[in-house]
């Protein structure tokens, strides 16, 4: 199951909707725009962002930028490998 992490420290949790792996589509509707793999190691976790989040002026993540060791704006998904499919 993936969480996406909220700028106001709320938190979700996701399941594919085929139950296996997220689609493109998915993952952008997660985090609101284009898709970025931010290049964290944070617990065998794929971490995704939007790829606009700063040009968007999104507000800072403060739990997910404490996980990933750097600060993170918008909305940020925390997946497995399994549920980014291949």
């Amino acid at each position: 199951m993936a969480i996406v992490y909220y700028p106001d420290g709320t938190h979700r949790d996701v399941l594919p909707k085929n139950g296996k792996s997220f689609t493109l589509d998915e993952l952008q509707e997660c985090v609101g725009g284009w898709v970025e793999h931010i290049p964290v190691r944070v617990a065998d976790c794929i971490v995704l962002a939007d790829e606009d989040g700063l040009m968007k002026h999104l507000p800072v993540n403060p739990t997910a930028s404490t996980m990933a060791g750097r600060k993170l704006v918008g909305p940020i998904m925390f997946l497995t490998d399994k549920e980014m499919g291949s």
